[in-house]
């Protein structure tokens, strides 16, 4: 029975030095990162959020922003792993959620002091898709009310104007 214990301890220290920080990353809303950010600093944490906006890669890594809804985040990470990003969040597309583990930087020294997360592995959790935009009828019936009732203000105006000559 002893054995086994020794045997699970060196198992669990095996794996904790060969991955240090993946034992240790913690999962935070990107609220709770910014909120918390002088405690978390230089920390390892794991994040999940939809990218949003571009994909601007600068040579072997690049950027991408995420946001979770409660607030967005730039991550620098590696091309090869930003390249698995097939839709970005944009009016009528839902961008890819991501789950990425890396470093939070509250004040970034490499990139002029920015708040960031640089990556370690950036993985697409779900795909994003597009949306086609749907007609709301019953906004497309207010607007018709709306610009009748400005037509028939016009022509009254107009036609009090007319007879005031």
């Amino acid at each position: 029975m002893r054995r086994y214990g020794i045997a699970l301890v060196l198992v669990f220290l095996t794996v904790a030095l060969a991955a240090p920080g993946v034992l240790h990353a913690q999962g935070y809303s990107l609220n709770d990162l910014i909120e918390r950010a002088a405690e978390v600093d230089g920390q390892v944490v794991t994040i999940r959020g939809e990218a949003v906006g571009d994909i601007m890669v600068r040579g072997e890594r690049g950027w991408v922003n995420i946001n979770d809804g409660t607030a967005a985040i730039g991550i620098w990470a590696p091309a090869e792993q930003l390249r698995q990003i097939r839709h970005t969040g944009r009016y009528g597309v839902r961008g890819d959620t991501v789950e990425v583990t890396g470093t939070f930087f509250r004040m970034d020294p490499m990139h002029g002091g920015e708040l960031d997360v640089q990556a370690d592995a950036l993985v697409v959790a779900t795909p994003g898709a597009a949306h086609p935009a749907s007609l709301k009828t019953g906004r497309v019936v207010w607007a018709l009310v709306f610009a009748l009732t400005a037509t028939l203000a016009v022509i009254l105006l107009r036609r009090r104007r007319w007879e005031a000559m």
